[in-house]
């Protein structure tokens, strides 16, 4: 009986050949373009071949790839917007450490680096997958070099990573370097309202929050907060052009969220619980206090919104 792939490419020499593609788990990115043409293609290939150990399922996707390079489209391609992102030297992406053989690694990134991760909820991100955070090796000695001089915050952070080192016996950790945050900030009039942060599968995030973060994110300004990404907005819809707008519901949605984390975070709730919420706000009840949220202009109504999300969040732990 054929598999979909001999179906799908009949010639054997190319069908080794896009096998040997998708299952090199050392074959770089750009040397898989070389092969696929698609770099975003092969980066799904690439993916699949190091999370899947089922043959058929690897050979389907590299069926489907192969299919859809060689079709040629029913209709004419339009223009699409973009955006060209410069990649960090000497990272990895964090799926590659959370699904490696060797998850050792994964102890390596000390709990300080996973907060990051909390900006997320500030500003809901829908598209947060493993793939969107780089981690960068980051010795012992590189840590004590970049002590001096440093500001007090990055200061408390090395300081942070150097600790976790000693504390596992290793010269080394990971520091995280968080990418991609184009579908963020949305508003009501997105179809689909949903926070997407892969990180809560992570062990690490189901850890009491360290006081460092716990105190910096109680201490924010979460106005002018909102207010700052208003203004660098701005300057960047006058550079760009009108695409670059958000509309005030938006931001109105932003500060909405900071209120969730804060309170969240005044609850003492784990990253992994925090997550919850933001996966979660249809069905707590939280989406309906957003609608007034998206009506609020004097700093009263905020009150009584925080008030409210303070309730709400004080119940789940209850139940």
């Amino acid at each position: 009986m054929q598999t979909l792939l001999e179906k799908q490419v009949p010639d054997a020499a190319t069908r080794q050949k896009w096998l040997k593609i998708a299952s090199d788990k050392d074959m770089s990115i750009m040397d898989l373009r070389q092969h696929i043409i698609s770099k975003d293609v092969a980066k799904v290939v690439f993916g699949l071949s190091r999370l899947s150990h089922d043959r058929q399922q690897l050979e389907e996707a590299a069926a489907g790839v192969y299919k859809n390079l060689s079709e040629p489209s029913a209709q004419p391609r339009k223009a699409d917007l973009c955006s060209a992102q410069k990649m960090e030297a000497g990272c990895v992406s964090l799926d590659e450490l959370a699904y490696s053989e060797n998850q050792t690694e994964l102890e390596r990134i000390p709990q300080v680096e996973l907060e990051k991760f909390l900006v997320d909820c500030m500003l809901f991100n829908m598209d947060r997958h493993l793939g969107n955070a780089l981690a960068r090796k980051i010795t012992l000695s590189e840590i004590a070099s970049r002590i001096p001089g440093a500001s007090e915050a990055e200061r408390e952070r090395l300081l942070a990573l150097e600790q976790h080192a000693k504390n596992i016996g290793s010269t080394y950790v990971y520091e995280l370097i968080l990418i991609d945050h184009g579908t963020t900030i949305p508003d009501q009039k997105f179809s689909d309202l949903t926070a997407k942060m892969e990180w809560r599968a992570l062990d690490q995030t189901e850890k009491p929050l360290s006081a460092t973060t716990k105190r910096r994110i109680l201490e924010l300004d979460l106005a002018a907060i909102v207010q700052k990404v208003r203004e660098d907005q701005g300057i960047f819809e006058a550079k760009f052009g009108s695409f670059c707008s958000v509309s005030d519901e938006a931001y109105s949605f932003m500060r909405f969220c900071c209120i969730l984390l804060q309170e969240g975070v005044r609850q003492d709730k784990t990253m992994f619980e925090v997550a919850e919420i933001y996966e979660n706000l249809e069905a707590s009840g939280l989406l309906a206090i957003y609608d007034k949220a998206a009506q609020a202009k004097e700093a009263e109504a905020w009150i009584s919104i925080q008030k409210l999300i303070s309730e709400i969040l004080a119940t789940q732990r209850k139940e």
